[in-house]
């Protein structure tokens, strides 16, 4: 299939305002890896960076080009690498920097390297010595890679909150809907997508300027009522504008179907996704590029009752591509829920989970997805959290992962959820958790995250939940982090009409640092309708 779609017909304003594993549990061979939609198989496995002879390719005799090096002992002969080496053994090389803090290490690895038009001063918050030199134009927060004592402090302001001049309805339903999901689509618009109750996965473009829905909605799944109600989805598109999804079958028993598209418009026949589980549940999805597709979920034990995570990567999914064989993350005897994955795009893999007793774990991989580090527990106070769904979890530009949940900590009466957050420089070293919402009302929950990649908000994060602060109906609450995750902004509401509640939200911020926020909306209809809003910040 090869149909695309140009939206010649909408033009959009420019003026919008705006390290080395300790352990490894599990691996598996998932294949050779694609250069990036070709489908040639002639690649080793990814190291985690690209090097002087092409993207991927595993080092034998080097040298290196400078770029890969970041103190990863990706090389299978070589002594590990530091910045700058020119050796073919590197037999003399220090040894590797993951043990030396900051303040006795050359210059950080990701540091800024162009000339800005306003130079920043040098971070105050850290103990690295980037900023030599003048930025980019963009704020550094979190760029270090190393173990830092403390955040830093971007050069630049960030963006101020302008409230939404777009609230709508995308949908109104008497049937009924669920699980909204919202993305940044190409040309600055979003797509909006969504459970109608008969069973059908649903997609809607939107423009956040004209406040409209400029096409669809389109039916993702081939079979109609193949989608289960009430399961799990992820929809998300890549830089070219293809669109990936996958969705609760309803077809076989409950398991996975994964649909693709180059327009938004017609999708693929479903496939199921090849595993060793049955009765697959929430899943998720990570797109680096064009055609490579990287899901989790949890399903079935093959030999225990309970479920568990797990993982599977297609290549080059235009050219037939297939999944790899499910591989099982975490072979233990707990009952595993909703999952999330995300990635740097450089063989850098994050999972996350959280257990039905209340607690979030999470492992990483450093080469592809072949193999994973032992999982370790997120949250500080054990047996209170629990997370909605698979946007739980995200990567900011500079690598620092940042997880989000609703926690039951504080309760006095029950119920009375707060929204947590932490965050890490490599996934698998957690900090303190800390509390989002900044007042002590009952029900806050089911948040969801979004990071901005690019323009003025670039490194921000962004965390959206529901909310019964007001005490009439649910609410949609939202804050901002511009340093990874470590402190966040007194809360805005971005969905509070006291005539019905608005719920389980969803949020995406595009390119020009608009963010867009979508959540089920009982005002007009009980079963609930889709609403958005679209915000400046």
């Amino acid at each position: 299939m090869s149909l695309r779609l140009t939206l010649s017909s909408f033009v959009l304003s420019a003026a919008l305002a705006c390290g080395a594993e300790t352990a490894t549990v599990i691996t598996a061979d998932l294949g050779p890896v694609d250069r990036g939609g070709s489908g040639d198989t002639s690649e080793q496995p990814v190291d985690g960076s690209a090097d002087s002879t092409g993207p991927g390719l595993a080092d034998t005799a080097g040298p290196d080009a400078a770029s890969e090096d970041a103190g990863i002992t990706e090389d299978a002969t070589e002594a590990p690498d530091l910045p700058g080496d020119a050796g073919t053994n590197d037999v003399a090389d220090p040894p590797v920097d993951v043990a030396v803090p900051d303040t006795a290490a050359p210059p950080d690895v990701t540091t800024d390297v162009a000339v800005d038009d306003v130079p920043g001063p040098i971070d105050s918050g850290a103990t690295g010595l980037d900023d030599v030199v003048a930025d980019v134009g963009e704020p550094d927060v979190q760029e270090d890679t190393g173990s830092d004592a403390g955040p830093q402090t971007p050069d630049v302001s960030f963006p101020p909150f302008v409230a939404s001049t777009c609230t709508k309805f995308v949908n109104t339903n008497v049937t009924g809907t669920v699980n909204p999901f919202i993305s940044p689509a190409r040309n600055g618009l979003f797509y909006v997508s969504w459970v109608e109750k008969g069973g059908n996965l649903k997609l809607t473009w939107e423009s956040p300027i004209d406040c409209l829905t400029i096409e669809g909605p389109f039916q993702v799944n081939a079979t109609d009522g193949a989608v289960y109600y009430w399961g799990g989805i992820s929809v998300v598109s890549d830089l070219q504008g293809n669109f990936y999804a996958v969705w609760e079958s309803s077809e076989s028993g409950k398991d996975i179907s994964f649909a693709w598209s180059e327009t938004g418009m017609t999708f693929s026949d479903p496939v199921e996704l090849v595993s060793t589980s049955t009765n697959g549940q929430d899943p998720a999805l990570f797109v680096p590029s064009a055609g490579t597709v990287h899901a989790a979920w949890r399903g079935h034990h093959p030999s225990l009752p309970q479920y568990d995570t797990f993982y599977a990567r297609a290549n080059d999914v235009f050219a037939g591509g297939t999944f790899s064989p499910g591989l099982m993350i975490n072979d233990d005897d707990q009952q595993d829920d909703q999952v999330a994955i995300v990635g740097d795009g450089k063989g850098k893999l994050y999972m996350a989970w959280q257990r039905f007793e209340g607690d979030i774990y999470a492992t990483r991989s450093l080469d592809n997805g072949a193999s994973w580090a032992a999982p370790v527990l997120v949250n500080d106070v054990a047996g209170q959290a629990n997370v909605g769904k698979a946007t739980f979890m995200a990567i900011t530009p500079a690598g620092r992962v940042v997880l989000a949940w609703s926690d039951d900590r504080k309760q006095k009466s029950g119920n009375e959820n707060d929204v947590f957050a932490d965050s890490s420089a490599d996934g698998l070293t957690w900090g303190v958790d800390v509390q989002v919402n900044d007042d002590d009302a009952r029900y806050q929950e089911d948040p969801s995250l979004a990071v901005a990649t690019t323009g003025a908000c670039k490194g921000a994060v962004y965390v959206v939940w529901q909310d019964f602060r007001n005490k009439s109906s649910y609410d949609i609450y939202a804050s901002r982090s511009t340093d990874g995750g470590l402190t966040w902004s007194a809360n805005v509401p971005i969905a509070n009409d006291l005539e019905g509640d608005e719920m389980n939200p969803a949020i995406a911020v595009n390119t020009l640092c608009t963010v867009g926020v979508a959540w089920r909306d009982s005002k007009v209809n009980d079963n609930f309708d889709i609403g958005t809003s679209y915000i400046s910040w």
